[in-house]
């Protein structure tokens, strides 16, 4: 017999809620170092919340969207499986999104409308979007963007500095740069099923190497590359394998080394934006893999 709660833990992707997390804490991190007074620590919680809320959610609504083909390609899933029933996958979903929505008004306003935002992005994405060719990326893209702005939103006067241009080179310069590079792994992840499809390869390296690039111009230290360089080189060799097997194994190793590489990412836009006094922060941010990693394995999660 299924366990029930592991079940719903497949279902809605719990090792994956650790990039979502990251965004955050890199975000905060970003926008509130570089801001005088104290820094609000007792927000941070609220948004951690918030994020994790929502992403989870995303996951359960992705399987509720995707339950008919499901169905007839990946019958092991939650929900095709009957470990997980339709109406239970929704009441979880609804409920994550509702308590998201409770973190993000502890936050306040902005974090609130952030909120907001994404969920409304999600649902488009996962009813909608999801099967179309360039919209898909994009719009997961704006969920990931509009989640490292939830995780800046904390900061008092958060809103007030849209029209400052230090605002778009150190704080939406690194959410754009999440943005980007998650659009490229939706793109990597048309493949999974399949193989290899040199649309999609291409697309998605436009898409990361653009993230990549402009995570890396944009950032006043040089030490963002400490990460990004080696997080480059694995994508380029995963996507080197891909190309010569062109095998679905091949493509999925692609997509979760991709999505699990948003904490090196995160780690460093803090080390690009803040510099080598910031090291303790990155270094946090990615130990948030270990966790994630074990998770994982005792989930035996075949895929991203």
């Amino acid at each position: 017999m299924t366990n029930p709660v592991r079940a719903y833990l497949k279902l809605i992707r719990l090792p994956n809620v650790i990039t979502a997390l990251a965004d955050i804490g890199a975000g905060f991190l970003i926008a509130h170092t570089s801001a005088s007074g104290a820094v609000p620590w007792a927000r941070l919680p609220a948004l951690l919340g918030a994020s994790a809320g929502l992403y989870l959610a995303g996951m359960a609504f992705n399987d509720l969207a995707d339950r008919e083909e499901d169905a007839r390609f990946r019958p092991e899933r939650p929900i095709p499986s009957g470990a997980v029933s339709l109406h239970g996958a929704i009441l979880c979903g609804a409920g994550l999104m509702l308590f998201a929505f409770v973190c993000a008004a502890l936050s306040g306003r902005d974090s609130l409308l952030h909120a907001a935002l994404i969920a409304v992005a999600v649902l488009l994405y996962n009813f909608g979007a999801k099967h179309i060719a360039v919209a898909g990326p994009v719009v997961l893209g704006v969920c990931r963007y509009l989640n490292v702005q939830l995780g800046m939103s904390g900061a008092d006067g958060f809103a007030a500095h849209w029209s400052d241009p230090v605002f778009w080179r150190d704080l939406h310069a690194p959410a754009l740069a999440v943005g980007v590079y998650a659009a490229g792994l939706t793109a990597f992840g048309a493949q999974e099923e399949t193989g290899k499809r040199n649309f999609a390869l291409v697309l998605g390296w436009i898409f990361v190497g653009g993230a990549l690039l402009l995570a890396g111009l944009t950032a006043p230290h040089v030490w963002v590359w400490l990460t990004l360089g080696p997080l480059a080189l694995l994508l380029a060799w995963r996507s080197v394998t891909l190309a010569r097997t062109g095998t679905p194994l091949a493509a999925r190793h692609l997509v979760v080394n991709g999505v699990m590489g948003i904490c090196a990412l995160d780690a460093g836009l803090v080390l690009g934006q803040r510099g080598s006094e910031a090291w303790p922060w990155a270094l946090g941010l990615l130990a948030l893999l270990i966790p994630g990693r074990i998770i994982f394995k005792w989930l035996a999660q075949r895929e991203a």
